[in-house]
């Protein structure tokens, strides 16, 4: 979790989004799940994204996924 400091306003331009945080909100940051590489980049595919690159750990029991933008 990140907790918001002071009451604020956060806003994604791109999405034209605002999210109001009060002081103190927890604000949850992290999902872990099972899925397999080939699972991820079925996800990437089916959202419209390529994988770019897979980061595992040396033991290859956790990944972090880059992915790019597919050109439309």
């Amino acid at each position: 979790y990140l907790l918001s400091r002071q009451a604020q306003t956060v806003t994604f331009d791109a999405l034209e989004e605002s999210f109001d945080f009060r002081a103190w909100e927890p604000i949850w940051t992290e999902l872990s799940q099972k899925f397999d590489l080939d699972m991820i980049e079925e996800m990437a595919e089916a959202a419209g994204f390529g994988v770019q690159r897979h980061f595992l750990d040396h033991r290859g029991w956790f990944v972090d996924s880059l992915w790019e933008v597919r050109n439309f």
